[in-house]
């Protein structure tokens, strides 16, 4: 009776939330909205989701990196987007996810082309990647004469990059004697 004598006292105790969205505080953790402008293809993404809900996989056969979320599994942590080095992804305060038939509308598929590794051939990361940290550098004041000298790595997979290391290790061990 308590509850009928304050609901009559009040009179709207309820919300019209279909119609009219509730406002969400700052700081609210919705949806994580993806831009595709600013992404790497780092995979920083995938590995910092619990719920593996963010997912990288290469297609080596088209020589692309696919960079996936499906919504079905998010639980807007907001982990993806802690990690995220260029703020790509970024979360909202959209919170509703309604779909009417075909759940893979809940899903936002991105596709970067890869880069083949100077050595052997094989893909080893995205070509944005590369260009990223090759910018980097550049802008940390290095002249690009000294990035191909000395960031002549980066253009190496890591097996290739470890058999590099390796060699020039026993290269400076036979000289020594």
């Amino acid at each position: 009776m308590k509850i009928l004598e304050f609901a009559k006292k009040e009179k709207m105790v309820t919300r019209d939330f279909p119609v009219v969205p509730y406002e969400v505080t700052e700081g609210f953790r919705g949806k994580p909205e993806y831009s595709y402008e600013k992404c790497l293809g780092c995979g920083a993404c995938a590995v910092a989701c619990p719920s593996n809900a963010v997912t990288v996989k290469k297609d080596e056969e088209r020589g692309l990196s696919v960079w996936k979320i499906d919504y079905n599994r998010c639980i807007f942590c907001g982990r993806c987007d802690e990690v995220c080095p260029t703020e790509a992804i970024s979360l909202s305060k959209q919170y509703v996810m309604c779909v009417l038939f075909d759940k893979e509308d809940l899903t936002v598929t991105g596709e970067m082309k890869l880069r083949k590794c100077d050595s052997c051939g094989r893909y080893y990361s995205t070509e944005r990647l590369y260009n990223y940290v090759y910018n980097k550098l550049i802008s940390a004041g290095w002249d690009r004469a000294t990035i191909d000298e000395k960031a002549k790595h980066l253009k190496f997979c890591p097996d290739c990059r470890r058999e590099q290391a390796i060699n020039n290790y026993v290269n400076q061990m036979t000289k020594r004697g």
